[in-house]
């Protein structure tokens, strides 16, 4: 039996390893490093299947500090690991713009030059994104949506900021690919945003809900941003909705499975709210109104009263992640009327603490960001999954370290098959290339100048 595994197959295996397994195997040797920090690989180990998951984010208050935790979307909503946050914002908590292919894009909005990361808590890693060139400072409002190009492969950041009331916004743009921000104003839209609600990212898209005057009147509707196109366009409000005055209505943007739904609050004598879904991504006529919720303290079982705040993101098995008025994290099945305590709580220093502080959004465990550690690292966030590589100050090429045979034998125990014990596929390339040395014949020095 051969010696070594072909390409392919050592891939499939790389493939069934839990994210910890993948990071020590890069340590092993320069082959396997290669294989696993390249693209074509990161990409493969992204669009394989995987149990569901669920991140969640909340704010302690003693101590306080941010708690990022990754529940299975199962029945019992086990708790499947938990990550420590690599930086310190100079808030209470980060913003957080989205999340997209194992990546958080996180914004410390109290700063005035607007910080910006993209992490990657499944693997350590993160980038901290250069400053942008117009500063959000003096009261001006800005909106920010985070996603990925499966284009260009590449990943990007837009901010709109509204410097003045009439005025066209700045659209500014940051590309992982190229490091820096681009100013695109020039496909700013007309509409003015509203600046509590965060986007809603679907079909390579950010979504906001914004208004747009006309004649005196407002005018609701959903403003996209597409993130190859880098265009923004149009998607209209269910039509009851579209010329609601905000005092009359607010509405929510949220991701149910593949389809855009949104929440409106009701601040008339009816003190409800009203969740709908687009079925027919685009297409105003189709949106169908699924529940109307009352806004009052209302029952649910199988004991006890709650007062929805917010929707969050809709589970596998249809039920809603909300928030709390009292600051819990609530899982609620609005067809049998039956809800669930996650067991997660916001700040309740105040009420806006909480009611920002939850978070809760689908998320996928990826390898995305593990090929960009020597050109991006936000601090130290980037030498706990790569301590086994230095670079040398004068040559500059990487120098594998020692290690010790004990990490090497579990390491290789991972590719342990039918009871052998299966090397890399480099060795058998360097053994080739020292065969074809030794039978190279050499030519005369004058033959290049032969024809």
């Amino acid at each position: 039996m051969s010696e070594y595994l072909p390409q392919e197959l050592m891939i499939e295996i790389f493939l069934r390893l839990p994210i910890k397994s993948i990071l020590r195997c890069t340590s092993l040797c320069k082959s396997w490093y290669s294989l696993l920090t390249s693209p074509h690989f990161i990409s493969m180990h992204l669009n394989r299947k995987q149990d569901d998951h669920i991140l969640v984010r909340h704010f302690s208050g003693n101590p306080e500090k941010e708690i990022y935790s990754l529940i299975c979307d199962n029945e019992n909503l086990d708790q499947y690991a938990q990550f420590d946050l690599p930086f310190n914002c100079s808030d209470y908590f980060f913003d957080i713009v989205g999340t997209c292919n194992g990546i958080l894009c996180l914004n410390d909005e109290m700063s005035f030059c607007s910080v910006f990361y993209l992490w990657n808590p499944s693997i350590g890693k993160s980038v901290k994104l250069p400053n942008p060139t117009f500063r959000a400072d003096g009261g001006f409002d800005y909106k920010l949506g985070f996603g990925f190009d499966s284009i260009t492969n590449d990943y990007k950041v837009v901010r709109v900021l509204h410097t003045d009331s009439g005025m066209p916004p700045i659209v500014e743009l940051f590309k992982l690919s190229t490091g820096v921000w681009e100013d695109i104003s020039y496909v700013a839209p007309s509409h003015i945003f509203f600046c509590s609600a965060p986007q809603a990212y679907l079909n390579g898209a950010s979504h906001w809900v914004a208004f747009k005057l006309e004649e005196g009147s407002s005018r609701r509707m959903i403003v996209s941003f597409d993130m190859h196109e880098e265009t923004f366009s149009v998607i209209m409000l269910p039509v009851s909705l579209v010329n609601r005055i905000p005092r009359q209505c607010g509405v929510f943007l949220f991701v149910s499975g593949e389809s855009l739904c949104l929440i409106n609050y009701n601040y008339d004598i009816t003190n409800t709210s009203d969740i709908w879904m687009m079925k027919e991504y685009g297409e105003a006529e189709s949106w169908v109104k699924q529940y109307n919720i009352s806004s009052h303290r209302i029952p649910y079982e199988p004991e006890g009263t709650y007062s929805l705040l917010k929707p969050m993101v809709t589970r596998k098995n249809g039920e809603i992640l909300w928030t709390e008025c009292d600051g819990l994290l609530l899982s609620v099945d609005h067809e049998n009327e039956k809800i669930k305590d996650l067991g997660v709580c916001g700040t309740t220093n105040t009420y806006f603490l909480f009611y920002d502080s939850l978070y809760a959004n689908c998320y996928n465990e990826s390898l995305v960001l593990l090929n960009k550690w020597r050109d991006y690292c936000a601090e130290d966030a980037c030498e706990e999954s790569f301590h086994s590589w230095k670079r040398e100050p004068k040559g500059g090429r990487k120098k594998l370290l020692k290690i010790n045979a004990k990490k090497r034998l579990q390491i290789a125990s991972l590719l342990h098959i039918n009871g052998l014990l299966y090397l890399s596929k480099m060795k058998r390339k360097w053994s080739q290339r020292k065969e074809r040395k030794k039978r190279q014949v050499k030519r005369h020095p004058l033959s290049i100048y032969c024809h």
